[in-house]
């Protein structure tokens, strides 16, 4: 049973959430979690939050000096927990996020967006700066997958992690999306993953 649920964790959710919610620029990352070069999580729960997922408290603000966006866990709460192949096994995760943005001198939050990126060295599988990630322990069943928690500590990704089939942001900071309800932006979102979250539970 761990098998196939680190099969459908991998395929089902971490692949499956870069080619629903993906483009063209994603491409090469779904290419190498298909042919199992990387292996990928999908870290969406949150400690504080459950499957709540427009309460995430991840934070992802956008820096368009630096075209980069930094990650950071405000609180405990926040932290990501119970994901399945992050405390030892996973390369690459799925991060659901509240996006942060400056408009007009402000600070404005887009409501939760998706990334996709690397969270250990290829060489040494030690996590990146500015990530802790540590095993959620011993459980009554499925100790074959390695389920963990993880926290942000100004992580820095690239711009190009947002996955951005239903929202973009140019190099300059601006947001675009041709959905322009902030809900039906997330309910299309959560729409093309729930495929993939029914079968883990079967």
């Amino acid at each position: 049973y761990s098998v196939c649920t680190r099969y459908l964790a991998h395929f089902g959710l971490y692949c499956t959430t870069i080619k629903n919610l993906g483009t063209e620029r994603h491409k090469e990352l779904l290419l190498d979690g298909c042919s199992l070069r990387t292996l990928g999580c999908f870290c969406m729960t949150e400690f504080g939050h459950g499957s709540n997922v427009r309460g995430v408290e991840t934070i992802a603000e956008y820096d368009k000096d630096a075209q980069e966006f930094t990650l950071n866990s405000p609180t405990d709460t926040a932290m990501k927990f119970w994901i399945g192949a992050l405390a030892k096994s996973a390369h690459n995760a799925i991060v659901f996020a509240q996006l942060v943005i400056e408009e007009n001198g402000q600070k404005v939050n887009k409501g939760v967006h998706v990334f996709v990126c690397q969270i250990r060295d290829k060489f040494t599988h030690m996590p990146l700066p500015g990530l802790e990630i540590g095993d959620c322990g011993h459980k009554k069943g499925l100790n074959g997958m390695d389920n963990g928690w993880m926290m942000f500590k100004n992580f820095k990704i690239p711009r190009e992690s947002l996955l951005n089939k239903f929202a973009d942001i140019s190099e300059d900071g601006i947001y675009t999306s041709p959905i322009k309800s902030d809900a039906k932006r997330f309910a299309k979102s959560v729409v093309c993953l729930t495929g993939g979250r029914v079968n883990i539970t079967r």
